[in-house]
């Protein structure tokens, strides 16, 4: 079975529980992910809006984005 983990600020982890989800054409497992406590979710949405606002991606135009995202 397929396992994920978080990718936040550049690292991948494991976190502190995973779920299964179900393939819903024969609803057998396929994969499990992990589920983000309070502490993960805070650090997620940190480095988001780091990456947004402090990081090069906010030097860009909207044009430029948009360029980068349909390549």
């Amino acid at each position: 079975m397929e396992q994920f983990k978080h990718y936040i600020n550049g690292k991948f982890s494991t976190g502190v529980d995973c779920f299964e989800t179900l393939n819903p054409a024969n609803g057998k497992p396929w994969a499990t992910f992990p589920a983000a406590n309070e502490e993960e979710s805070i650090m997620a949405v940190e480095s988001a809006y780091d990456a947004l606002y402090k990081g090069p991606w906010a030097e860009y135009t909207a044009t430029e984005r948009g360029k980068l995202l349909h390549k």
